[in-house]
């Protein structure tokens, strides 16, 4: 006998039902916590140093977080601009005008990085 427990497939069904009333921008718009955490993630992981190489500069490993964080957030704008207005060219529009300044920023700083090797 059970005691209201679900189980795995009970609760991923019930969660597919919710999606499935909410329109496709409330389903999508928790996407912006993936933005915010990928450049955190980004930040933490250059700033910490390891056996082999030394930590990034704070101000160099928040520029390359910027970079993370525009290019997701352009990944972001274009999903949820694809869903809200069903129409295609906005999408590519928000992903591109975004993409460019994150890519751009990405290339400066990994072209005019300097060797942080300990042992090199």
């Amino acid at each position: 006998m059970r005691v209201c427990c679900l189980s795995y497939l009970e609760y991923l069904f019930l969660v597919c039902c919710i999606f499935m009333i909410l329109s496709g921008a409330e389903v999508a718009g928790g996407g912006i916590f993936v933005v915010v955490g990928g450049a955190l993630i980004t930040y933490g992981l250059l700033t910490r140093e390891t056996g082999s190489k030394y930590a990034m500069n704070k101000i160099w490993a928040a520029f390359y977080a910027l970079a993370i964080g525009s290019i997701l957030f352009a990944v972001y704008t274009a999903i949820m601009g694809g869903i809200a207005t069903n129409e295609m060219y906005i999408a590519i529009a928000s992903l591109v005008a975004f993409s460019l300044a994150g890519i751009g920023l990405f290339l400066f700083l990994f072209l005019t990085e300097n060797n942080r090797c300990k042992k090199c």
